[in-house]
């Protein structure tokens, strides 16, 4: 035991005599793990931020979306009443779809405009945070009534209360009635709160001058029937739709399922290659470490003959400078711990989301860093361990 403190702090004695050395070796190990830090945090955000947006979706909802681009047919309001008789559909939203400009005064904002019906309050999990949502009678009187997302609302009147006050949709005055909760996320894709929704009646005959649907979602009433739900609107949409092969439907159909599958896919890919590319910094460190070892080696021979000569044994040379080796990619890999969790903070604070590093995370990057120090230290350490202690001796 007393052996190996003896190395141990013989390895710390030869490190901090060239300090600046030691640094600038480290310096490769540092960066290498702060950035594979930085990485891995930026890709379990993007995994959380679109699994939160998914949900933000609704839940058990199945998106039937109109594929009509001068063939087939276009989906309708006759479509929507008969998915609405399909055995295990709880409700039904069709919608309709544009980009509107919405103006207050001074103030413009582009958004999304969405002409729907009560039932999108439910389906789609969207409920106002203040106000109402869009009634039966605003659907059949085709108000001008408009609920504004969130976002759409700190844009246009800060906080001032909006309940009653009216803005310009397309150039066309509407009454605001409500303001939706605040769903979060946007850094991947149109955000769920740069939204205005107007009553689809309106969307169709005030705004767009037209009858078809863009999107219908359908709410399963259980989880479990999900799969078979969908099955039956692909059936009951190609028998109205006239359509014998189904890569011929003018119609696509995804589930929630379908979209966090894909995108998890997406995200994991995404933070794998990110952390291969920031990994490359700790192999070139690692090679630093190597290279400086291996002149530490040289400047030392005759250190090494003397200790030989009184009794040193070569396990004992191999050791110190494989722990020597260690203890900079150890050091280095703390601090590139600390300086990639600051990292990544500063960058989550930046892009507005939420900085997500695993304690495994921290521990893989640290033992991998004590890994790169052990692979890059073991050829000089042995070609230390190799000289012969006459030879040594008499380096110059």
């Amino acid at each position: 035991m007393r052996r190996y403190l003896l190395l141990l702090r013989t390895s710390f004695r030869s490190i901090f005599a060239n300090k600046m050395r030691s640094f600038l070796t480290m310096l490769g190990i540092v960066i290498g793990v702060a950035a594979v830090l930085i990485m891995i945090s930026i890709g379990n955000s993007a995994s959380v931020a679109v699994t939160s947006q998914i949900e933000g979706l609704g839940s058990n909802v199945i998106f039937v979306a109109s594929r009509f681009h001068g063939g087939g047919k276009p989906l309708s309001l006759e479509d929507a009443d008969a998915l609405r008789r399909i055995s295990g559909v709880r409700q039904i939203s069709p919608e309709v779809n544009a980009q509107a400009t919405v103006v207050n005064r001074d103030r413009t904002y582009t958004a999304s405009l969405i002409g729907a019906l009560p039932e999108y309050e439910q389906v789609r999990n969207s409920h106002p945070a203040a106000g109402r949502f869009i009634t039966e009678a605003d659907v059949a009187s085709r108000s001008r009534v408009v609920v504004l997302g969130h976002n759409v609302y700190k844009e246009l009147f800060d906080s001032a209360n909006p309940i009653g006050q009216t803005v310009k949709l397309n150039g066309t005055l509407f009454t605001v009635v409500g303001v939706l909760e605040e769903k979060g996320g946007g850094a991947f894709g149109a955000s769920l709160d740069d939204v205005v929704i107007v009553p689809l009646s309106t969307a169709m005959f005030r705004i767009l001058g037209s009858r078809d649907i863009a999107f219908v979602s359908v709410q399963v009433a259980d989880p479990v029937y999900v799969d078979a739900v969908r099955d039956t609107i692909e059936q009951v949409l190609m028998q109205r739709h006239g359509i014998r092969n189904a890569d011929e439907a003018d119609f696509a159909l995804f589930s929630q399922a379908d979209i966090l599958s894909t995108m998890s896919t997406v995200t994991n890919i995404l933070t794998i290659l990110l952390a291969g590319i920031a990994a490359i910094s700790l192999l070139v460190g690692g090679i630093g470490i190597m290279n400086i070892m291996l002149v530490s080696v040289t400047e030392r021979t005759r250190e090494i003959g003397i200790r030989m000569a009184v009794g040193a044994r070569r396990r004992d040379i191999l050791f110190q400078f494989l722990l020597e080796s260690m203890l900079l990619c150890s050091v280095g890999g703390i601090a590139g711990i600390v300086l990639g969790v600051a990292g990544a903070n500063v960058v989550a604070n930046i892009g507005g989301w939420k900085s997500i590093i695993l304690p495994s995370t921290v521990a893989l990057s640290f033992l991998f860093s004590a890994a790169v120090g052990l692979f890059f230290g073991i050829y000089p350490a042995a070609k230390a361990s190799r000289l012969k202690p006459i030879e040594a001796l008499r380096y110059e």
